[in-house]
């Protein structure tokens, strides 16, 4: 996992300051290991769910506690401020269209809500 992430640390460092960067979805990698820090840390990223221990991935009776694997990763814009939050849906059972209860994925779903603004006195048109 860690050269995967190399790899994408690499793509997001190659995106000019100029341009917000969100990295959201499964890394494969629990919020709290260092492998993750590293990545954070290397691509210049802030966690929108830092300190939240809620797993991601639906419990099993053979994975009773799993970790939190799903992740909202962002980088502001120069100038700018990124803030915003992000919350699990799709925990429960939904109908299909056949009538049958189903879980929609072995994960929850990640909702994010990104605010971009200006920090106050700078950007285009700013003293």
């Amino acid at each position: 996992m860690a050269a995967e992430l190399a790899r994408l640390t690499g793509l997001i460092t190659a995106i000019g300051p100029s341009l917000p960067v969100a990295v959201v979805g499964d890394l494969n990698v629990p919020r709290d290991s260092a492998v993750l820090a590293d990545f954070i840390a290397a691509a210049g990223l802030r966690d929108l769910l830092a300190g939240d221990t809620r797993p991601t991935y639906r419990p099993t009776p053979r994975w009773p506690s799993p970790p939190a694997l799903n992740h909202v990763l962002v980088r502001a814009a120069a100038g700018e401020t990124l803030t915003g939050g992000a919350d699990f849906v799709f925990q429960d059972k939904v109908t299909l269209g056949d009538g049958r209860q189903a879980y929609l994925s072995d994960h929850y779903g990640v909702r994010a809500r990104l605010i971009r603004s200006t920090r106050h006195g700078e950007g285009p048109g700013r003293a």
